[in-house]
């Protein structure tokens, strides 16, 4: 028997199950948030298809929001943050398939991350953005690990002023740049399978201490992989890229490490 959210509203709980036929502690994610206490808890998010006009907002630390993979979908007709957090910590979110208002609606976001440390984004699907994917700004120790991202107008991961991020075996396809990573430091991208974008399958600008290892770009119409001159220490090994307009690899950092690349 569902409960009634009328006797949950003067209480928080450390668990909390969105559901939208009514099986769970309430049908709005928002909620589910809000009913955590403030030293947070875990909103389990069931399948079904989940509408939104304003951003979920993961307005307290140690949350972590889960869905039940490609069958839980968040979708919008908005030009909104889909998932925002600001100047909390400890965040997790993961299983979710994000499907963005799409093209010219340049404050699309799936997920935008500001001044947010010790997170994890996995495992998610993040479709039809009219901006980023994932977005993060002045994040600390970070993993995006494990997601498909298609069809934004603008990078799908795009990672600003951050330090401590890996960008692990992610699947990014038909975008401006599938990762892109500025005035970063201490970066780790690893495995990722990248392509078919309209700039570079991986992007690093003004960074220092990157490594972009084991990856695969392909069919970009600039590089597979660009270093810029702003950047430094950058080890670039092991990367597969072929079939990019303007070729495989460009580094132009200093005290870079590059070695057994594939570049066709």
């Amino acid at each position: 028997m569902a409960m009634n959210l009328g006797s949950w509203a003067t209480r928080s709980v450390a668990t909390v199950v969105v559901a939208t036929d009514g099986t769970g502690d309430t049908t709005d994610i928002q909620t589910g948030i809000n009913l955590l206490p403030a030293t947070g808890g875990v909103v389990y998010v069931k399948e079904g298809i989940y509408t939104i006009t304003s951003a979920i907002e993961i307005n307290k630390s140690n949350v972590s929001l889960i869905g039940a993979g490609r069958s839980t979908k968040i979708e919008t007709a908005a030009d909104i943050k889909m998932f925002h957090a600001d100047s909390v910590d400890f965040l997790v979110i993961e299983k979710f398939f994000i499907w963005g208002s799409g093209s010219g609606n340049v404050n699309n976001y799936g997920i935008y991350f500001d001044s947010v440390t010790n997170s994890i984004i996995r495992e998610c699907w993040i479709e039809n953005t009219g901006n980023c994917c994932i977005y993060n700004e002045n994040c600390y120790f970070m993993l995006i690990f494990g997601n498909f991202l298609d069809l934004s107008d603008n990078d799908a991961i795009y990672t600003f002023w951050c330090a401590d991020v890996e960008i692990q075996n992610n699947f990014v396809t038909r975008c401006l740049n599938p990762i892109k990573i500025e005035r970063c430091f201490d970066t780790i991208i690893l495995g990722n399978d990248v392509g078919f974008s309209t700039g570079s399958g991986i992007n690093c600008v003004w960074c220092a201490r990157s490594d972009i290892t084991s990856n695969l770009s392909s069919i970009n119409d600039e590089y597979g992989i660009i270093v810029d001159a702003s950047s430094d220490k950058t080890i670039i090994v092991g990367n597969h890229c072929f079939n990019n307009t303007l070729g495989g690899l460009s580094d132009l950092g200093t005290n870079s490490e590059v070695g057994h690349n594939i570049t066709i």
